[in-house]
């Protein structure tokens, strides 16, 4: 399973002419995109994200603040991964990862600088 992951990951890296980097540990994610393009946040282990114990995954502008949302999305229960869209804008972001919400409406536990091309 971990290979199959592997290789998905390195078909998205060519397929957006991206590099993958690691975060905290908690994730891997490219860190550069096409603007537009998707791409594909993997996380490290199954990412827990209960209905009542939400994570949730965006893309922001690396200056604004952690109460700042981009392009986002909730993380499945279990999830293996999140697919993301790049803001159409080029410029410097970070891919932030939150946990917690609804209890903690912004919560980072991870973040990557990202690059839209």
């Amino acid at each position: 399973m971990k290979n199959a992951l592997l290789l998905v990951g390195i078909l998205l890296m060519f397929s957006c002419g991206s590099t993958p980097k690691q975060s905290s540990g908690l994730f891997t994610a490219p860190s550069s995109g096409k603007a537009g393009s998707k791409i594909t946040v993997t996380y490290t282990s199954p990412m827990s994200s209960k209905v009542k114990d939400r994570a949730w995954v965006t893309i922001v502008g690396k200056t604004k603040s952690d109460k700042t949302w981009g392009k986002w999305k909730y993380v499945e229960d279990n999830a293996a991964s999140t697919e993301l869209t790049c803001p159409k804008v080029a410029g410097e972001y970070e891919i932030r990862l939150h946990t917690g919400y609804p209890k903690k409406s912004y919560n980072v536990v991870a973040r990557q600088d990202f690059t839209v091309k």
